[in-house]
């Protein structure tokens, strides 16, 4: 299987511990590598933040690093990163096209955002995971929390499958978005509702 992964901030090449390089960076250059190990091709696509980095990077023996353009080719911080979203979805949606990728896992809410937007016009599925859940997140950390209160909503009502890390997390889909997705799918989309539901409760 030929499997595309987008993590727009968290490079699976950055030196855990800079600046938003931490446990989502480490978890995805893990994942890839597992799943080349198994015999699958691997090319997780993130944001270009160095203007000399190389368009493509071998992480191992088959997953590959290829950075796509987001704003200036500079660290920025991850909330701010939204108003380039649209330069790395139309980025995306070319090297998909030319890709023939059989999945597209996107890791983290913009990811998802993102994804769902370039593989709109593709026969391309998306998966997506969260790494923190809006209102696990505003629980914890009150006014602190300065991400966009939407970023939920945006990825749910599109209608990406999900994969989340905790029973808190999975507890907080249902809660938030287990209406939203009953009355959409139940409409249109009966067998689809049944399999996003499903995957949410095994996680």
């Amino acid at each position: 299987m030929k499997i595309a992964m987008l993590s727009e901030h968290a490079s699976p090449l950055a030196a855990v511990g800079d600046v938003d390089a931490g446990g989502q960076n480490v978890h995805v250059g893990a994942l890839a590598t597992a799943l080349a190990e198994r015999g699958h091709q691997v090319d997780v696509f993130t944001r270009r933040d160095d203007p000399d980095a190389p368009n493509c990077v071998r992480l191992a023996r088959g997953v590959l690093v290829r950075h796509l353009p987001a704003g200036p080719p500079e660290p920025i911080p991850t909330n701010e990163l939204p108003p380039y979203l649209p330069e790395m979805t139309s980025a995306l949606e070319v090297a998909l096209r030319r890709g023939a990728y059989d999945v597209l896992h996107a890791h983290f809410w913009m990811s998802g955002q993102v994804s769902l937007d370039a593989a709109r016009s593709l026969d391309i599925p998306v998966l997506q995971t969260f790494y923190a859940l809006g209102v696990a997140k505003k629980r914890h950390q009150g006014a602190e929390d300065t991400s966009p209160p939407q970023r939920l909503d945006t990825v749910a009502e599109e209608g990406a499958a999900f994969a989340v890390r905790t029973a808190e997390g999975a507890a907080e889909v249902q809660h938030r978005q287990g209406a939203i997705l009953f009355q959409r799918d139940a409409q249109q989309h009966g067998e689809q509702r049944e399999r996003v539901l499903h995957a949410v409760e095994q996680h």
